[in-house]
C-alpha cells in the first residue's frame, strides 16, 4: 500500500530532475555567452607569497575565449591554447555551486569565474589560489 502511495511522487521527481538539468544547461549557456571575447589582465592576487600585482592597460596579457576554444597571450605571444568547456560544481573556496572553466588539458577544473559588467574574475579553487581580474577589451 505504501508503494502505491509514493507512486504519485515519481513523475514529480522525474520532472524535477529534468528541470534542474535543463536549468543547469541554461546557466552554462548564459555564462559561456558572457565569457566570449578578449579579456586583458589588470590584477593578480594571492598565491603562496600573497600580494597584489597590477598590470597597465595595453599590457598584451590576454585571454581570448571563442565558442569552444581559448588562447592565452603573454606580451602578445600565444602561451597556451586549446579547447574548453564550462562545468558547474561545488567550489572549495565558496562552498557554493560555481561555474568552472574546464580546459581540455587539465584533469579537473581548477578555476571558477564570474563576470560583472566588463570585468572577468577568475579564482583558482584552492586555499592559496591565485585570483585574477581581467577587463573586456573586445
Amino acid at each position: 500500500m505504501k508503494l502505491l502511495k509514493n507512486a504519485g511522487r515519481i513523475p514529480f521527481l522525474i520532472l524535477s530532475f529534468f528541470g534542474l538539468f535543463f536549468l543547469g544547461l541554461l546557466v552554462e549557456a548564459q555564462n559561456k555567452n558572457l565569457l566570449l571575447g578578449i579579456w586583458e589582465i589588470r590584477v593578480q592576487r594571492g598565491g603562496l607569497k600573497g600580494g597584489v600585482k597590477t598590470f597597465p592597460k595595453g599590457n598584451g596579457n590576454t585571454l581570448d575565449f571563442r565558442t569552444s576554444e581559448y588562447k592565452h597571450l603573454f606580451n602578445g605571444k600565444v602561451m597556451d591554447k586549446g579547447s574548453y568547456n564550462l562545468v558547474q560544481k561545488k567550489a572549495f573556496q565558496t562552498r557554493k555551486i560555481e561555474t568552472f572553466i574546464q580546459y581540455k588539458k587539465d584533469i579537473s577544473p581548477i578555476q571558477f569565474f564570474y563576470i560583472r559588467k566588463d570585468s572577468l574574475f577568475l579564482q583558482m579553487d584552492a586555499e592559496d589560489g591565485i585570483s585574477y581580474i581581467y577587463i573586456r577589451v573586445k
